[in-house]
């Protein structure tokens, strides 16, 4: 008779059933008999692993089983997070795919959409949803970082609009400004003969004012 004995190198804390046990696998199972009621799964009977729950700043994270009769599924809930590569290792060495996702699957509803049309399922690469839900859970991540980027914000995009119709306004201001300053300078167009003449008759104007000024004084005198 053989004996199927649980290896000692590799196990993990989770919640199968009712209670946080030590899971450990076998030959040929995943098991946790310490406590009843017990939890074993067969390793032949794995189609695929799913891992949920799992992103920054959560603890722990869930497992779901999926069985090759497609009707059937179990859940380990709150494994330690520290604990995923180590299973990840595991399933690669015994031939199980896995996948991993921020949301947990309903996966009776899952299931059932694959059974109604199984040649759709595989014509669409099979269990390649789960994993190309998870490289857009990725990007997603990627994208809400760049959202707090000022060089990616939408208030960037606003403050440069805003920009552009202030620099409208303050255009228009720099017309008036420079029309303002061309007809203070039209001096700097004219020839010395003619800034000449103009001096004289500033000067002829400024004598005459000052002579009407003594008049005025004078007048007021007698």
């Amino acid at each position: 008779m053989e004996f199927d004995i649980p290896y000692d190198e590799f196990h993990f804390q989770g919640c199968p059933l009712k209670s946080v046990v030590t899971i450990r696998p076998t030959k040929n199972c995943l098991i946790a008999i310490s406590e009843f009621p017990f939890f074993v799964v067969d390793l032949k009977d794995i189609e695929t692993v799913h891992f949920e729950r799992v992103a920054f700043g959560i603890k722990n994270f869930d497992m779901a089983i999926i069985f090759k009769d497609f009707h059937t599924s179990k859940r380990i809930n709150s494994i330690p997070r520290e604990s995923i590569e180590e299973i990840k290792t595991y399933l690669n060495e015994i031939g199980v795919i896995y996948s991993e996702g921020v949301v947990p699957m309903s996966w009776n509803a899952v299931l059932a959409q694959i059974r109604e049309d199984f040649s759709a399922f595989l014509e669409a690469g099979g269990w390649r949803f789960l994993q190309e839900d998870e490289n857009e859970a990725a990007v997603d991540g990627e994208d809400s970082e760049l959202a707090g980027d000022p060089e990616f914000s939408d208030d960037g995009s606003d403050s440069a609009m805003d920009s552009e119709g202030d620099s409208d306004f303050s255009d228009e201001e720099e017309d008036d400004d420079y029309s303002s300053e061309a007809d203070g300078d039209e001096s700097e167009g004219l020839s010395w003969d003619e800034l000449e003449k103009r001096a004289l008759e500033d000067d002829r104007t400024a004598a005459q004012r000052r002579h009407q000024q003594n008049d005025d004084r004078g007048g007021g005198n007698r």
